[in-house]
């Protein structure tokens, strides 16, 4: 479990690469679930901190996948609207040509 706790702990003070620092936005802390793990490590809880620090370690290699999911799923809110819009103006247009 120690080794665990190292490996988790060195992924989580690397450097991120910006498509994991947009899947970690608004996700607990890896750090902070280390955290959680050394305190429940402390108080005998040996179950709790494997929990903990495999949590931490599926935060840290999910980061980077989630973090192409949302960035694809904000061009797509982008392309929509942006469609939207064309769809609106050429309506607008018809219909003022057409008076």
């Amino acid at each position: 479990m120690t080794a665990a706790y190292v490996d988790t702990l060195d992924a989580s003070n690397s450097g991120r690469t910006l498509l994991a620092r947009v899947g970690l936005l608004g996700a607990p802390d890896p750090a902070a679930q280390l955290t959680v793990a050394n305190g429940r490590f402390a108080d005998g809880d040996l179950r709790g901190a494997s929990e903990a620090i495999t949590e931490a370690q599926r935060l840290l290699d999910d980061a980077e996948s989630t973090g192409i999911l949302r960035l694809l799923s904000v061009i797509a809110v982008v392309v929509l609207l942006l469609g939207l819009a064309v769809v609106l103006l050429r309506r607008r247009r018809a219909e003022a040509a057409s008076d």
